[in-house]
């Protein structure tokens, strides 16, 4: 490496000269804290693989391979989130509304008191919704949950409706938060478009999530696990993936010789962001 230190250097050095900050980014991300998840269900990955949930309520201790894309693609999800919570919540935003006799109240990541939750006693179902909301005019009130989910173009211009897996999860805090009404809104990282599904409580909805539930409980009580349900985007991305071996990935050793700087460790894995 060679001295760089003040503009007098600059005449000595080429751009091979520069260090790899990429390559610092890379492994810095690769020290930051994981959070144990496991000893409960997670609403966000109800619509997901039965044999990756269980096995992260147990905390059986699998290898994720995890790059900087990915990372990044994980906190810009986390960004959007704060980015659509923080506008919602704005006083200002509530203050034009108030204007034209609206009272309208948004409070952000809820989370499950496990004291008193029903779904968490009976079904080890934690979770943070990502916000719920009251509408106030003269003619009615609402009460809603929002979950909000950020989405590649291609997806977004697909959608015609929340994804089942969506639905699921949004019913689940309906349930626990006695609200009628869900928004299920997709942020699209490409362009920034947005796409607000409004949907009203469906017992069907939320009685096959609460099946999905029934059965992963009944595999913790057991002492066992289900067999895997494949599916290439999902197994590519699992911890567990080489002590399960999906077939889906048979032919896809390429996928995982990632050009970014692989990042490997060990550690229970819970479910989504819930």
């Amino acid at each position: 490496m060679k001295q760089a230190w003040t503009l007098s250097d600059a005449e000595h050095l080429t751009k091979s000269d520069a260090a790899d900050i990429f390559e610092a980014y890379s492994t810095a991300l690769g020290l930051r804290p994981t959070e144990d998840r496991s000893g409960s269900f997670h609403p966000s990955a109800i619509g997901y693989c039965s044999k990756r949930q269980v096995l992260g309520f147990m905390g059986v201790q699998g290898v994720e391979t995890i790059d900087a894309k990915s990372y990044d693609i994980f906190d810009l999800g986390h960004a959007i989130h704060d980015l659509i919570q923080g506008r919602l919540e704005h006083p200002r935003l509530h203050e034009l509304l108030h204007r034209r006799g609206i009272t309208f109240e948004f409070v952000r990541e809820v989370k499950h008191d496990p004291e008193t939750d029903e779904l968490f006693k009976e079904l080890r179902l934690s979770g943070t919704t990502d916000g719920l909301t009251r509408l106030i005019m003269t003619e009615a009130k609402q009460r809603a949950v929002i979950e909000i989910k950020s989405i590649s173009d291609g997806g977004f211009k697909a959608l015609t409706a929340p994804m089942p897996e969506h639905l699921m999860q949004s019913h689940l805090y309906a349930y626990r938060f006695d609200c009628p009404i869900i928004y299920v809104w997709y942020f699209n990282k490409n362009n920034s478009d947005h796409s607000v599904y409004p949907e009203i409580f469906d017992w069907a909805v939320f009685n096959r999530a609460i099946e999905k539930l029934v059965r992963l409980n009944a595999h913790i009580d057991a002492g066992t696990v289900p067999e895997r349900e494949e599916s290439f985007m999902e197994c590519k991305n699992c911890a567990f993936r080489d002590m399960c071996k999906p077939g889906v990935l048979a032919n896809a050793g390429k996928d995982r010789d990632r050009k970014d700087v692989a990042l490997q460790r060990s550690k229970p894995l819970g479910g989504q962001r819930a």
